[in-house]
């Protein structure tokens, strides 16, 4: 949401909310009073990631370069680990999904998996788990219950 628009829409709900009532009671000052300092609080706490990554997902660029070295189209199955941060989202892909070198996915259980795999069967398949502070390329196994198979870039699976 441009920055702009949000401020806008901010404004207007703590605006609608200044008013209100609640049996009888005026609450709505203190709630827009709130919103306000949730919405800083959040902001502030979002800052020590910015620094860390001032341009976003630097981690994610590297991955993308080394498989665009490496022969064949590949895809990578993105899991997030716990104490992933939500405002990194890794998983985005290019206009023509299909021609694209690289292909990005969300883990999503080992039935649907499997259909991916089936529809890019003629990509080298990654598994590439993402928590807060690491992330971690293994070659993809569809019978693994999770745990990494290979650390590094070494030997993808063929699918």
């Amino acid at each position: 949401m441009p920055p702009l628009h949000f401020a806008c829409s901010t404004q207007f709900w703590c605006r609608h909310y200044a008013v209100s009532a609640f049996r009888g009671r005026r609450i709505g000052l203190g709630v827009a009073r709130a919103a306000v300092v949730l919405l800083l609080f959040q902001t502030a706490t979002a800052i020590p990631e910015r620094l860390r990554h001032p341009f976003g997902l630097r981690s994610r660029a590297e991955v993308v370069n080394k498989l665009s070295h490496m022969p064949g189209k590949h895809l990578i199955i993105v899991r997030y680990g716990p104490a992933h941060n939500i405002n990194f989202d890794w998983v985005y892909n290019d206009a023509d999904i299909d021609r694209s070198k690289v292909v990005w996915a969300r883990d999503m259980g080992a039935e649907q998996n499997a259909k991916l795999l089936a529809y890019y069967r003629d990509r080298q398949v990654w598994r590439l788990i993402v928590d807060r502070d690491t992330e971690q390329l293994f070659a993809y196994n569809p019978s693994d219950d999770g745990k990494p198979v290979q650390t590094g870039l070494a030997q993808p699976a063929n699918h």
